[in-house]
């Protein structure tokens, strides 16, 4: 008898009563608020930077590659079964390479990494600067004169 009443007793007491440090679930929304200023370290926004870049040049050159062999070229002499390999590494490229350009531009105007969206532009604005003065001096036609 005594032990049903010391059992019921705790029952009541941990059922009724708060622990010694209550914690009510308005201040955990408040704690929750509180953490989403965190900034990713410079790596992180340079990892996703250079990964958005190369899985999208990479996917779009293997897309014109299926574009090229499957449409353009008349002389192609493969199974046309095996034109679905580069269409299917091309989609797998620009989906991870819009997994990532979501991380870097977000889905919202306050959720974006500003460091990587400057890694992103400004090495397209130098890429694409350094391709059109090799272009312009002669050097990269490849064509010989």
């Amino acid at each position: 008898m005594n032990k049903t009443l010391v059992f019921i007793f705790l029952a009541v007491i941990t059922k009724e009563s708060f622990a010694s440090f209550p914690i009510l679930t308005n201040e955990i929304e408040d704690f929750a608020v509180g953490n989403l200023t965190y900034q990713n370290p410079w790596y992180i926004s340079a990892k996703n930077a250079i990964l958005f870049l190369a899985f999208s040049i990479f996917g779009l050159g293997v897309f014109s590659v299926f574009i090229d062999e499957g449409f353009v070229v008349n002389d192609y002499e493969g199974p046309k079964v095996l034109l679905i390999l580069p269409l299917l590494i091309a989609s797998i490229a620009l989906y991870t390479a819009v997994f990532f350009g979501k991380k870097i531009f977000g889905n919202s105007v306050k959720n974006v990494d500003r460091l990587s969206k400057k890694i992103v532009f400004w090495t397209l604005l130098i890429s694409v600067f350094l391709s059109l003065l090799i272009g312009f001096s002669g050097m990269g036609s490849g064509m010989g004169g």
